[in-house]
């Protein structure tokens, strides 16, 4: 390790004012110790920034590990809020036990190390309810289907955990190869858009309402909302299932001027995307 080039090199980067930092080697994962120096000279020379090594965060291949490892360092700020308002929240309640979060692969961590590896933990989501199922089904292996306001996840539980993904993930479109579990998403959820396109065909998603559900599905609005262009109320997955009996939820009267034929179009295009 050379000295003198880490110094010029956090020099530069002081002077742009950037504080997260990311030290990616060649072969790491096999040989951590050159990461290790240059970490440490990297805090000796400037304390407040933060330092994420790569080997800590992905396997042997170099840019997949080092999208990886810029990954991880860019989610530290949100992380930290994230849990600082778990915290905060916990203090509130009069409770001082640990806290944990749950990582992509199924297992728990603490935290402090959260703080340090959140990329471990962003995609947790559908990790939750595939290890939720196993533990409600009492089942070993199964095919998950977690369906959200946005999307559908679709996942397999091996032996109680979610199968992981190849060594290649592609996160909004980078490859990246650390631990994440082997989930399809379809942009379909409770809350996606039905519309018909030019050639009048119906679509669904993968815009969504999100969580503004209620204040943009029919069966929550009132006549005058629905019928008035500029309050924001649209068609979504949700009013469909009201509408076609497949639920009971909100004002059901809200739906029952549409067209059956569009009902069942809806539903014909939302089993397309679910299979």
């Amino acid at each position: 390790v050379d000295r003198a080039e880490v110094e010029r090199g956090v020099g530069e980067i002081r002077a742009l004012g950037v504080t997260g930092i990311v030290v990616c080697g060649i072969f790491s994962p096999t040989r951590t110790d050159q990461e290790e120096k240059v970490g440490a000279l990297i805090k000796e020379l400037y304390p407040e920034s933060s330092v994420t090594l790569s080997h800590t965060i992905g396997h042997i291949g170099l840019l997949e590990r080092e999208n990886a490892a810029i990954l991880n360092e860019t989610l530290k700020d949100l992380c930290r809020k994230t849990v600082s308002g778990f915290r905060h929240a916990l203090q509130q309640m009069g409770t001082s036990c640990p806290l944990f979060l749950t990582q992509n692969d199924g297992t728990i961590i603490s935290e402090h190390q959260a703080v340090s590896t959140p990329v471990f933990t962003f995609a947790s989501g559908p990790t939750n309810s595939m290890r939720g199922a196993a533990f409600l089904c009492k089942v070993k292996d199964a095919v998950v289907v977690d369906i959200g306001g946005t999307t559908t996840d679709v996942g397999v539980l091996r032996n109680r955990f979610p199968r992981e993904a190849s060594t290649d993930v592609r996160v909004a479109g980078g490859r990246t190869n650390f631990r994440m579990p082997d989930v399809n998403s379809v942009g379909l959820g409770g809350g996606s858009y039905v519309r018909k396109n030019k050639e009048g065909r119906t679509t669904v998603g993968p815009l969504s309402a999100g969580y503004k559900l209620k204040n943009e599905a029919l069966v929550f609005g009132t006549p005058e909302s629905n019928r008035d262009p500029t309050s924001g109320r649209s068609l979504t997955t949700t009013d469909v299932a009201v509408a076609a009996g497949l639920m009971g939820l909100g004002d059901k009267s809200l739906v029952s001027h549409l067209p059956p034929d569009d009902v069942t179009s809806a539903l014909k295009r939302i089993q397309q995307l679910v299979e």
